[in-house]
């Protein structure tokens, strides 16, 4: 495991980001990814509610995982699906967004 500040340290320099236009967190993480029949294992990116907008990247369909939905204990299990798995895996369908998938057995909403 190679990373360099836990969660809960993220969550405290949130709090006290001072002068910072942004402040995101991501960690990649092996994974089971179940649409409908079809599950593949994969690399999937757990990211904070400011990861998109700190970066500036703009979703080709839908919407993506906003500070709104990463807020502890009440967020929103949404998920943003990569271009590749969606273009590749899932055939492009736009029907994906609002429906969900299941992460690890956790079932999200895809958003985007």
């Amino acid at each position: 495991m190679d990373y360099i500040f836990s969660y809960r340290m993220f969550r405290e320099l949130e709090k006290r980001a001072e002068g910072v236009t942004g402040l995101a967190a991501f960690r990649s993480i092996g994974a089971n990814l179940a649409f409908g029949k079809l599950t593949v294992p994969d690399e999937v990116l757990v990211v904070s509610g400011g990861y998109f907008p700190v970066l500036g990247v703009k979703p080709l369909l839908g919407r993506t995982i906003s500070p709104e939905d990463d807020v502890d204990g009440a967020g929103n299990a949404v998920t943003v699906l990569g271009y590749g798995y969606w273009h590749d895996k899932l055939g492009g369908e736009i029907g994906v967004l609002n429906q969900p998938i299941r992460i690890n057995g956790v079932a999200f909403t895809v958003v985007g």
